[in-house]
């Protein structure tokens, strides 16, 4: 509870995490993440290139911040009434070292969405699309 806490006083201030208010003992005050699942919301809408951006832009911080694990895990990802994107259990993402979008991609693979994000990727974000295209999932 006390890592988390700290991690995201460490990120306040960025969009893609809940605002944090308390932690004392075993009970932590964050701000209520009112959105659906992000694989629930594909499966419903499917992956629109906004979505495919707060995606890419939340690895993004997740690069500039250090984190060690930059593997989504989709379902601690929720999308907002106002469609960005907000991630919760943060402490995930620094217990190991991880570049490459295993989890995130397979989860993409199973919605029927994974090629479009790789093109999404090649056209928009074309350092990342070299990287990440290499392996196979």
């Amino acid at each position: 509870m006390q890592l988390e806490y700290r991690v995201l006083k460490y990120i306040e201030g960025y969009p893609q995490f809940p605002k944090v208010y308390e932690c004392k003992g075993r009970y932590m005050i964050r701000e209520y993440v009112d959105g659906q699942n992000i694989i629930d919301y594909i499966k419903k809408y499917g992956l629109d290139n906004n979505l495919a951006r707060e995606l890419t832009e939340l690895i993004k911080v997740f690069i500039k911040l250090n984190f060690t694990r930059i593997d989504i895990k989709m379902g601690e990802v929720f999308v907002t009434k106002n469609n960005k994107i907000k991630i919760v259990d943060t402490t995930r993402y620094l217990d190991k070292k991880t570049s490459y979008l295993r989890l995130m991609l397979k989860s993409l693979k199973d919605l029927g969405c994974k090629k479009q994000y790789m093109n999404f990727l090649k056209v928009n974000y074309p350092e990342f699309y070299k990287s990440w295209s290499i392996r196979k999932i």
